[in-house]
């Protein structure tokens, strides 16, 4: 990270997160959303993930923290969708609290004050609370989106997608 002095950080309002799932349709609404927020006075740091890490122009405004999840272009190519984002989840929240700890305990830093992030880094909910750092979602997809997500847990359970009880072919 960049570090900005103690005079550089005295004229924020608070430090907010913004997190991306690394998916185009959900960094870019993410970015619009940063410009905003920095234009009325939040400190913004932006944290994406370095499987397809967005082509974030170096800006002087927004402090940029990549973290390693480890997964390939490859290995994601060969997942569907559902899987890929499960793997997201998995993979990212280790460095991702590392990152929010480190960020939180920096001495002459400008704690964190929310958190910012899509519902499908599902995870992210956890570690905030953890950490006594509030959190709000943003919501690029539409509505149809959100009824598949309502259904999610039954199509799980009956197997038709990772993690239910009963296999994929029913028995």
């Amino acid at each position: 990270m960049e570090e900005k002095s103690a005079a550089e950080l005295s004229g924020y309002k608070n430090h907010l997160l913004l997190f991306p799932p690394p998916f185009q349709g959900h960094i870019n609404p993410m970015v619009q959303l940063a410009h905003i927020l920095h234009n009325r006075g939040f400190l913004i740091t932006i944290v994406h993930t370095d499987y397809n890490a967005p082509h974030l122009e170096p800006r002087s405004r927004f402090i940029v923290e990549p973290i390693c999840c480890g997964l390939s272009n490859q290995e994601a190519q060969s997942m569907d969708i559902v899987e890929l984002i499960c793997t997201l989840n998995k993979k990212c929240e280790l460095p991702f609290r590392a990152l929010l700890e480190d960020l939180q305990s920096r001495k002459g830093g400008f704690p964190v004050s929310c958190l910012i992030t899509d519902a499908v880094l599902y995870f992210t909910q956890d570690v905030a609370e953890e950490l006594g750092i509030m959190r709000m979602v943003l919501r690029t997809s539409s509505l149809t989106s959100n009824l598949v997500f309502e259904a999610f847990p039954v199509l799980r359970e009956k197997g038709y997608l990772g993690g239910g009880e009963r296999s994929k072919t029913g028995t």
